[in-house]
Protein backbone atom coordinates (compact mmCIF):
# COMPACT_ATOMS: atom_id res chain seq x y z
CA UNK A 1 0.00 0.00 0.00
CA UNK A 2 1.66 3.20 -1.12
CA UNK A 3 0.32 5.46 1.45
CA UNK A 4 1.80 2.63 3.63
CA UNK A 5 4.94 3.32 2.52
CA UNK A 6 5.25 7.17 2.21
CA UNK A 7 4.23 7.42 5.99
CA UNK A 8 6.88 4.49 6.79
CA UNK A 9 9.64 7.24 5.14
CA UNK A 10 8.20 10.58 6.71
CA UNK A 11 8.84 8.18 10.09
CA UNK A 12 12.06 7.23 8.96
CA UNK A 13 13.06 10.68 7.72
CA UNK A 14 11.46 11.92 11.20
CA UNK A 15 13.63 9.48 13.32
CA UNK A 16 16.75 10.37 11.59
CA UNK A 17 16.41 14.00 11.59
CA UNK A 18 15.97 14.01 15.27
CA UNK A 19 19.15 11.27 16.15
CA UNK A 20 21.13 14.09 13.31
CA UNK A 21 19.54 17.25 15.69
CA UNK A 22 20.81 15.38 18.70
CA UNK A 23 24.18 14.87 17.37
CA UNK A 24 24.57 18.62 15.86
CA UNK A 25 23.81 19.90 19.40
CA UNK A 26 26.69 17.53 21.00
CA UNK A 27 29.29 18.61 18.04
CA UNK A 28 27.54 21.36 17.67
CA UNK A 29 27.55 21.53 14.22
CA UNK A 30 24.69 22.95 11.65
CA UNK A 31 21.41 22.64 12.29
CA UNK A 32 19.29 23.59 9.30
CA UNK A 33 19.86 20.11 6.93
CA UNK A 34 18.86 18.07 10.11
CA UNK A 35 15.38 20.43 10.73
CA UNK A 36 15.50 20.47 6.96
CA UNK A 37 15.24 16.68 6.80
CA UNK A 38 12.79 16.42 9.92
CA UNK A 39 10.53 18.53 8.13
CA UNK A 40 11.00 16.62 5.06
CA UNK A 41 9.44 13.66 7.22
CA UNK A 42 6.60 15.17 8.67
CA UNK A 43 5.33 16.14 4.89
CA UNK A 44 6.01 12.47 3.91
CA UNK A 45 3.78 11.17 6.97
CA UNK A 46 1.22 14.06 6.62
CA UNK A 47 1.09 12.87 2.91
CA UNK A 48 0.58 9.58 3.89
CA UNK A 49 -1.81 9.96 6.37
CA UNK A 50 -3.84 11.59 3.79
CA UNK A 51 -4.33 8.91 1.51
CA UNK A 52 -5.16 6.55 4.80
CA UNK A 53 -8.90 5.53 4.36
CA UNK A 54 -11.29 6.78 7.06
CA UNK A 55 -12.41 4.17 10.13
CA UNK A 56 -16.06 2.07 9.37
CA UNK A 57 -18.43 2.57 11.57
CA UNK A 58 -19.55 -0.46 13.08
CA UNK A 59 -22.06 -1.93 15.78
CA UNK A 60 -21.76 -5.51 17.37
CA UNK A 61 -24.58 -6.73 19.93
CA UNK A 62 -24.17 -10.63 19.00
CA UNK A 63 -28.06 -11.18 18.68
CA UNK A 64 -31.12 -9.75 17.27
CA UNK A 65 -33.71 -11.37 19.22
CA UNK A 66 -32.84 -11.46 23.28
CA UNK A 67 -35.29 -13.61 26.01
CA UNK A 68 -35.77 -11.97 29.21
CA UNK A 69 -35.31 -13.57 32.46
CA UNK A 70 -38.04 -14.51 35.25
CA UNK A 71 -38.10 -10.87 36.36
CA UNK A 72 -38.73 -9.02 33.18
CA UNK A 73 -35.08 -8.08 32.43
CA UNK A 74 -32.50 -8.30 29.70
CA UNK A 75 -28.63 -7.42 29.35
CA UNK A 76 -27.48 -6.01 26.52
CA UNK A 77 -23.65 -6.19 25.95
CA UNK A 78 -22.03 -4.67 22.83
CA UNK A 79 -18.87 -3.25 20.59
CA UNK A 80 -19.17 -0.15 18.57
CA UNK A 81 -15.99 2.68 17.67
CA UNK A 82 -14.39 4.21 20.45
CA UNK A 83 -15.88 8.07 20.12
CA UNK A 84 -19.07 7.30 17.91
CA UNK A 85 -22.57 8.63 18.27
CA UNK A 86 -24.51 5.96 19.98
CA UNK A 87 -28.12 5.79 20.99
CA UNK A 88 -30.66 3.25 22.18
CA UNK A 89 -33.94 5.06 21.16
CA UNK A 90 -33.11 8.25 20.59
CA UNK A 91 -31.64 8.19 24.08
CA UNK A 92 -27.82 8.84 23.71
CA UNK A 93 -25.37 6.55 25.84
CA UNK A 94 -21.87 7.16 26.96
CA UNK A 95 -19.35 4.56 26.07
CA UNK A 96 -15.97 4.16 25.53
CA UNK A 97 -16.27 1.52 22.38
CA UNK A 98 -17.97 -1.01 24.88
CA UNK A 99 -21.49 -0.59 26.32
CA UNK A 100 -23.90 -2.10 28.61
CA UNK A 101 -27.46 -1.63 28.06
CA UNK A 102 -30.42 -2.83 30.55
CA UNK A 103 -34.00 -3.55 29.66
CA UNK A 104 -36.90 -3.79 31.80
CA UNK A 105 -40.38 -5.85 30.42
CA UNK A 106 -43.38 -4.07 31.56
CA UNK A 107 -45.38 -6.57 30.46
CA UNK A 108 -46.40 -9.80 28.16
CA UNK A 109 -45.78 -8.12 24.90
CA UNK A 110 -42.69 -7.67 23.09
CA UNK A 111 -40.40 -4.59 22.62
CA UNK A 112 -38.10 -3.47 19.98
CA UNK A 113 -35.18 -1.84 20.58
CA UNK A 114 -33.25 0.56 17.93
CA UNK A 115 -29.90 0.74 18.79
CA UNK A 116 -27.88 3.29 16.01
CA UNK A 117 -23.90 4.08 16.28
CA UNK A 118 -22.97 7.30 13.83
CA UNK A 119 -19.03 7.18 13.30
CA UNK A 120 -17.61 9.49 10.52
CA UNK A 121 -20.57 10.07 8.95
CA UNK A 122 -21.18 6.71 8.42
CA UNK A 123 -24.49 5.28 10.44
CA UNK A 124 -25.09 1.62 11.86
CA UNK A 125 -28.58 0.41 12.95
CA UNK A 126 -29.85 -2.59 14.92
CA UNK A 127 -32.73 -3.58 15.54
CA UNK A 128 -33.20 -5.82 18.36
CA UNK A 129 -36.13 -7.75 19.79
CA UNK A 130 -37.06 -8.29 23.75
CA UNK A 131 -39.12 -10.99 24.63
CA UNK A 132 -40.84 -12.10 27.72
CA UNK A 133 -39.86 -15.54 28.79
CA UNK A 134 -42.09 -18.29 29.82
CA UNK A 135 -41.20 -17.21 33.55
CA UNK A 136 -41.47 -13.64 32.79
CA UNK A 137 -44.92 -14.43 32.02
CA UNK A 138 -46.07 -15.90 35.02
CA UNK A 139 -44.31 -14.09 37.05
CA UNK A 140 -46.65 -11.22 35.33
CA UNK A 141 -49.43 -13.61 36.13
CA UNK A 142 -48.91 -14.14 39.03
CA UNK A 143 -48.71 -10.17 40.04
CA UNK A 144 -51.60 -9.80 38.03
CA UNK A 145 -53.53 -12.34 40.13
CA UNK A 146 -52.10 -10.71 43.28
CA UNK A 147 -53.29 -7.06 41.83
CA UNK A 148 -56.93 -8.69 41.28
CA UNK A 149 -57.13 -10.14 44.85
CA UNK A 150 -56.16 -6.97 46.38
CA UNK A 151 -59.09 -5.08 44.30
CA UNK A 152 -61.43 -7.97 44.48
CA UNK A 153 -60.53 -7.83 48.70
CA UNK A 154 -61.21 -3.83 48.98
CA UNK A 155 -64.50 -4.23 47.08
CA UNK A 156 -65.33 -6.86 48.95
CA UNK A 157 -64.40 -5.19 52.02
CA UNK A 158 -66.69 -2.00 50.81
CA UNK A 159 -69.52 -4.03 50.02
CA UNK A 160 -69.32 -5.47 53.26
CA UNK A 161 -69.04 -2.67 55.20
CA UNK A 162 -71.96 -0.60 53.17
CA UNK A 163 -73.59 -3.37 51.48
CA UNK A 164 -75.57 -1.88 48.40
CA UNK A 165 -76.14 -3.82 44.79
CA UNK A 166 -73.68 -1.57 43.14
CA UNK A 167 -70.68 -2.57 45.50
CA UNK A 168 -71.75 -6.22 45.52
CA UNK A 169 -72.50 -6.08 41.69
CA UNK A 170 -68.57 -4.90 42.01
CA UNK A 171 -67.03 -7.30 44.56
CA UNK A 172 -68.92 -10.17 42.47
CA UNK A 173 -67.11 -8.62 38.81
CA UNK A 174 -63.88 -8.45 40.72
CA UNK A 175 -63.77 -12.05 42.34
CA UNK A 176 -65.20 -13.64 38.91
CA UNK A 177 -62.02 -12.04 37.38
CA UNK A 178 -59.62 -14.21 39.55
CA UNK A 179 -57.86 -16.83 38.15
CA UNK A 180 -58.33 -19.32 41.02
CA UNK A 181 -61.00 -20.07 43.29
CA UNK A 182 -61.33 -18.28 46.68
CA UNK A 183 -64.07 -20.30 49.13
CA UNK A 184 -63.35 -18.14 51.89
CA UNK A 185 -64.10 -14.55 49.34
CA UNK A 186 -66.62 -15.93 47.94
CA UNK A 187 -68.50 -17.08 51.09
CA UNK A 188 -68.18 -13.32 52.20
CA UNK A 189 -69.79 -12.30 48.88
CA UNK A 190 -72.72 -14.99 49.53
CA UNK A 191 -73.46 -13.19 52.88
CA UNK A 192 -73.58 -9.79 51.48
CA UNK A 193 -75.83 -11.30 48.84
CA UNK A 194 -78.07 -13.34 51.55
CA UNK A 195 -78.08 -9.57 53.15
CA UNK A 196 -79.05 -7.41 50.36
CA UNK A 197 -81.78 -10.08 49.82
CA UNK A 198 -82.88 -9.97 53.66
CA UNK A 199 -82.78 -5.67 53.15
CA UNK A 200 -84.93 -5.84 49.98
CA UNK A 201 -87.73 -7.97 52.27
CA UNK A 202 -87.43 -5.65 54.93
CA UNK A 203 -87.72 -3.06 52.95
CA UNK A 204 -90.76 -4.53 51.30
CA UNK A 205 -92.40 -5.33 54.59
CA UNK A 206 -92.32 -1.67 55.81
CA UNK A 207 -94.16 -0.47 52.40
CA UNK A 208 -96.29 -2.87 52.74
CA UNK A 209 -96.98 -4.06 56.50
CA UNK A 210 -97.95 -7.42 56.05
CA UNK A 211 -98.22 -9.30 58.77
CA UNK A 212 -97.98 -12.51 56.78
CA UNK A 213 -94.35 -11.81 55.88
CA UNK A 214 -93.06 -11.15 58.86
CA UNK A 215 -91.87 -14.77 59.45
CA UNK A 216 -90.36 -14.82 56.41
CA UNK A 217 -88.50 -11.83 56.83
CA UNK A 218 -87.62 -12.75 60.74
CA UNK A 219 -86.25 -16.04 59.06
CA UNK A 220 -83.95 -14.54 56.70
CA UNK A 221 -82.70 -11.82 59.39
CA UNK A 222 -81.53 -14.91 61.53
CA UNK A 223 -79.54 -16.64 58.52
CA UNK A 224 -77.93 -13.36 57.49
CA UNK A 225 -74.58 -11.76 59.49
CA UNK A 226 -73.92 -8.43 57.89
CA UNK A 227 -75.92 -5.58 59.86
CA UNK A 228 -77.96 -8.03 61.86
CA UNK A 229 -78.82 -5.97 64.74
CA UNK A 230 -79.72 -2.45 62.30
CA UNK A 231 -82.53 -5.46 60.41
CA UNK A 232 -83.64 -6.53 63.70
CA UNK A 233 -84.71 -3.07 64.82
CA UNK A 234 -85.88 -2.29 61.23
CA UNK A 235 -88.44 -5.04 61.70
CA UNK A 236 -89.31 -4.93 65.51
CA UNK A 237 -90.52 -0.99 64.38
CA UNK A 238 -92.15 -2.80 61.58
CA UNK A 239 -93.97 -5.22 64.07
CA UNK A 240 -95.03 -2.38 66.01
CA UNK A 241 -96.66 -0.25 63.45
CA UNK A 242 -98.66 -3.56 61.82
CA UNK A 243 -99.79 -3.60 65.64
CA UNK A 244 -101.08 -0.16 65.56
CA UNK A 245 -102.14 -0.67 62.11
CA UNK A 246 -104.62 -3.96 63.55
CA UNK A 247 -105.53 -1.59 66.17
CA UNK A 248 -106.57 1.44 64.32
CA UNK A 249 -108.53 -0.70 61.68
CA UNK A 250 -110.33 -2.15 65.12
CA UNK A 251 -110.95 1.00 65.70
CA UNK A 252 -112.34 2.37 62.72
CA UNK A 253 -114.56 -0.74 62.72
CA UNK A 254 -115.79 0.47 66.03
CA UNK A 255 -115.90 4.45 64.72
CA UNK A 256 -117.86 3.17 61.49
CA UNK A 257 -120.59 1.43 63.67
CA UNK A 258 -120.90 4.46 65.81
CA UNK A 259 -121.52 6.43 62.53
CA UNK A 260 -124.07 3.63 61.29
CA UNK A 261 -126.32 4.08 64.47
CA UNK A 262 -125.13 7.23 66.06
CA UNK A 263 -125.51 5.55 69.67
CA UNK A 264 -124.17 6.56 72.68
CA UNK A 265 -122.69 3.37 73.67
CA UNK A 266 -121.15 3.49 70.15
CA UNK A 267 -119.67 6.49 70.37
CA UNK A 268 -118.14 6.32 73.67
CA UNK A 269 -116.97 3.08 72.99
CA UNK A 270 -115.13 3.81 69.61
CA UNK A 271 -113.98 7.26 71.68
CA UNK A 272 -112.25 5.05 74.61
CA UNK A 273 -110.65 2.62 72.26
CA UNK A 274 -108.63 5.64 70.17
CA UNK A 275 -108.11 7.06 73.26
CA UNK A 276 -105.50 4.02 73.63
CA UNK A 277 -104.08 4.28 70.16
CA UNK A 278 -100.26 5.35 70.48
CA UNK A 279 -100.34 8.06 67.79
CA UNK A 280 -102.60 10.44 67.66
CA UNK A 281 -105.37 9.64 64.62
CA UNK A 282 -106.63 12.85 63.42
CA UNK A 283 -108.91 11.68 60.32
CA UNK A 284 -110.72 9.25 63.24
CA UNK A 285 -110.74 12.42 66.41
CA UNK A 286 -112.62 14.31 63.02
CA UNK A 287 -114.91 11.04 61.90
CA UNK A 288 -115.90 10.99 65.99
CA UNK A 289 -116.41 14.95 65.76
CA UNK A 290 -119.02 14.30 63.81
CA UNK A 291 -120.56 11.22 65.25
CA UNK A 292 -120.71 13.18 68.22
CA UNK A 293 -122.47 16.13 66.52
CA UNK A 294 -124.73 13.88 64.99
CA UNK A 295 -125.49 12.31 68.34
CA UNK A 296 -126.39 16.00 70.25
CA UNK A 297 -128.73 16.71 67.22
CA UNK A 298 -130.41 13.62 67.45
CA UNK A 299 -130.89 14.26 71.89
CA UNK A 300 -131.86 17.54 70.59
CA UNK A 301 -134.55 16.38 67.99
CA UNK A 302 -135.35 13.42 70.66
CA UNK A 303 -136.00 15.85 73.50
CA UNK A 304 -137.91 17.99 70.99
CA UNK A 305 -139.93 15.17 70.33
CA UNK A 306 -140.50 14.18 73.67
CA UNK A 307 -141.75 17.71 74.56
CA UNK A 308 -144.10 18.01 71.71
CA UNK A 309 -145.88 14.37 73.04
CA UNK A 310 -145.95 15.28 76.26
CA UNK A 311 -147.84 18.49 75.35
CA UNK A 312 -150.00 16.96 73.17
CA UNK A 313 -150.79 13.96 75.93
CA UNK A 314 -150.93 16.97 78.63
CA UNK A 315 -153.79 18.42 76.46
CA UNK A 316 -155.18 15.22 75.49
CA UNK A 317 -155.59 14.74 79.11
CA UNK A 318 -156.87 17.58 80.04
CA UNK A 319 -159.37 17.28 77.50
CA UNK A 320 -160.21 14.13 78.59
CA UNK A 321 -160.25 14.76 82.18
CA UNK A 322 -162.61 17.87 81.08
CA UNK A 323 -165.26 15.45 79.38
CA UNK A 324 -164.91 12.90 81.87
CA UNK A 325 -165.79 15.77 84.65
CA UNK A 326 -168.19 17.01 81.98
CA UNK A 327 -170.16 13.35 81.78
CA UNK A 328 -169.88 12.37 85.39
CA UNK A 329 -172.08 15.97 86.42
CA UNK A 330 -174.19 14.75 83.54
CA UNK A 331 -174.19 11.40 84.94
CA UNK A 332 -175.05 13.00 88.64
CA UNK A 333 -177.42 15.25 87.20
CA UNK A 334 -179.71 12.15 85.94
CA UNK A 335 -179.03 10.11 88.59
CA UNK A 336 -180.32 13.03 90.75
CA UNK A 337 -183.36 13.46 88.06
CA UNK A 338 -183.79 9.98 88.35
CA UNK A 339 -183.55 9.73 92.07
CA UNK A 340 -186.30 12.96 91.94
CA UNK A 341 -188.55 10.94 89.65
CA UNK A 342 -188.22 7.90 92.28
CA UNK A 343 -189.17 9.88 95.02
CA UNK A 344 -192.06 11.26 93.46
CA UNK A 345 -193.00 8.14 92.16
CA UNK A 346 -192.79 6.88 95.54
CA UNK A 347 -195.22 9.52 96.82
CA UNK A 348 -197.44 8.58 94.59
CA UNK A 349 -197.90 5.06 94.72
CA UNK A 350 -198.12 3.03 97.42
CA UNK A 351 -195.04 0.74 98.04
CA UNK A 352 -194.88 -2.25 96.27
CA UNK A 353 -192.46 -4.17 98.48
CA UNK A 354 -191.50 -3.28 101.81
CA UNK A 355 -187.80 -1.91 102.09
CA UNK A 356 -185.98 -5.17 103.23
CA UNK A 357 -187.74 -7.00 100.38
CA UNK A 358 -185.33 -8.76 97.93
CA UNK A 359 -185.42 -7.93 94.45
CA UNK A 360 -183.89 -8.28 90.76
CA UNK A 361 -181.94 -5.69 88.62
CA UNK A 362 -179.94 -6.13 86.21
CA UNK A 363 -176.67 -3.60 85.44
CA UNK A 364 -178.32 -1.72 82.59
CA UNK A 365 -181.95 -1.54 83.32
CA UNK A 366 -184.34 1.14 85.07
CA UNK A 367 -186.56 -1.23 86.82
CA UNK A 368 -186.56 -3.08 89.99
CA UNK A 369 -188.09 -6.93 89.29
CA UNK A 370 -189.42 -9.18 91.58
CA UNK A 371 -188.35 -12.11 89.11
CA UNK A 372 -186.77 -12.37 86.00
CA UNK A 373 -188.59 -10.17 83.79
CA UNK A 374 -187.09 -10.64 80.36
CA UNK A 375 -183.64 -11.07 78.63
CA UNK A 376 -180.13 -10.45 80.86
CA UNK A 377 -178.43 -10.95 83.91
CA UNK A 378 -180.30 -10.30 86.68
CA UNK A 379 -178.30 -9.94 90.17
CA UNK A 380 -180.43 -9.57 93.63
CA UNK A 381 -180.66 -6.65 95.92
CA UNK A 382 -182.46 -5.06 98.57
CA UNK A 383 -185.14 -3.01 97.86
CA UNK A 384 -183.65 -0.51 99.52
CA UNK A 385 -180.47 -0.62 97.35
CA UNK A 386 -182.53 -0.73 94.21
CA UNK A 387 -184.15 1.98 95.17
CA UNK A 388 -180.84 4.30 96.10
CA UNK A 389 -179.67 3.53 92.64
CA UNK A 390 -182.72 4.80 91.00
CA UNK A 391 -184.33 2.50 89.91
CA UNK A 392 -188.32 2.12 89.82
CA UNK A 393 -190.40 -0.77 90.55
CA UNK A 394 -191.62 -3.31 87.24
CA UNK A 395 -195.21 -2.42 85.95
CA UNK A 396 -195.37 -6.09 85.31
CA UNK A 397 -193.93 -7.69 88.42
CA UNK A 398 -195.72 -5.24 90.26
Amino acid sequence: MFWGIVILLGVGALGYSLYRLIRSFIKKESKKPVLAMAVGGLVLMGAGGSQVPAEASYLNVGQETYETDQVGKVTIKGETNEGSELTIDDKALDHDGTFTYKVQLTDEGEKELHIKSVHNGQETLKVLTIKPSKEYLAHLETQAEESRLEQAEVALKLAENSPTQAHYDEAFTKIQALSQSYPEMEERLTQVDQHLTTLALVEKLETSLDKGQVATVKEHIEQTTLEQDSLKKRLTACEAKIAEKEQVAAVLALVEKAEASSAEGDYQTATTALAKLPNKQADLEKRLGTVKDQIETKKQEAAAKKAEEEKVAAEKAAAEKAAAEQAEAERQAQAQAQADAAAQAEQAAPPAAEVGTTVLITRTGEKYHNRKCGNGNYFSATLAEAQSLGLTPCSKCF
